[in-house]
């Protein structure tokens, strides 16, 4: 499994022409399930895309300056481990695209990919 071929594509098979239905006569009636999935090329959400890891943490420490008085130093480190959220393949069998990851996650928008470092001091009186 990697972004290129995250599935086989080519383990799927495409979905009968619904003009193949008859209109009358034998086979007209489509009941059973196994004649359903025949018109509908299988089960749906068979693909299921990468997980999504994310790990973060934040070290503080309180420095007591007077009495009631403190200063916080703090440091957030998003995403500590480093790992790409990568979005869903795609999963359309009839072009090249088939079984490839081509984007990131939708939350990716807002937020960056990659690690990052934030630094703060707050007081406190």
């Amino acid at each position: 499994r990697n972004t290129t071929n995250w599935y086989n594509p080519c383990a799927f098979s495409n979905p009968l022409p619904g003009s193949t239905i008859p209109r009358s006569g034998a086979g007209s009636l489509v009941s059973n399930f196994t004649q359903v999935l025949a018109y509908l090329g299988g089960k749906r959400n068979e693909v299921y895309g990468p997980g999504y890891e994310r790990v973060s943490m934040s070290i503080f420490k309180q420095f007591v300056i007077y009495r009631e008085q403190h200063l916080e130093l703090r440091v957030d480190i998003f995403n500590v481990l480093n790992t790409p959220s990568y979005g869903n393949p795609s999963v359309t069998n009839d072009n090249s695209d088939g079984g490839q990851i081509t984007t990131a996650r939708s939350l990716e928008a807002f937020m960056p990919n990659a690690r990052f470092f934030q630094l703060s001091a707050k007081y406190m009186f």
